[in-house]
């Protein structure tokens, strides 16, 4: 059931990634979504901006858990410049 829920969670985050691109006119991509975890095309001169707003798209979705008590998704982000080229950062 958790991991349904944070699949969900992310499909929010991404509807919520696709508003903030048009509010800001971004150019990234949303190529492939499975379970937790989202993979975008991103301009490179983009990348600080969309790490930001992916924080405050994904990393801003409350889980409810109960009565007052929710939790929200820890954020990770890894940058390729290629498939398999991990950017140093």
């Amino acid at each position: 059931m958790i991991q349904s829920t944070v699949s969900d969670a992310v499909q929010l985050a991404m509807d919520k990634m696709q508003a903030w691109r048009a509010e800001h006119g971004m150019h990234f991509e949303i190529q492939n979504q499975i379970h937790d975890a989202v993979m975008l095309h991103v301009p490179m001169d983009e990348i600080e901006e969309t790490k930001y707003m992916f924080h405050h798209t994904l990393g801003d979705i409350h889980i409810p858990l109960g009565p007052d008590k929710y939790f929200t998704l820890g954020v990770d982000i890894d940058v390729y410049e290629r498939w398999g080229q991990k950017v140093k950062e």
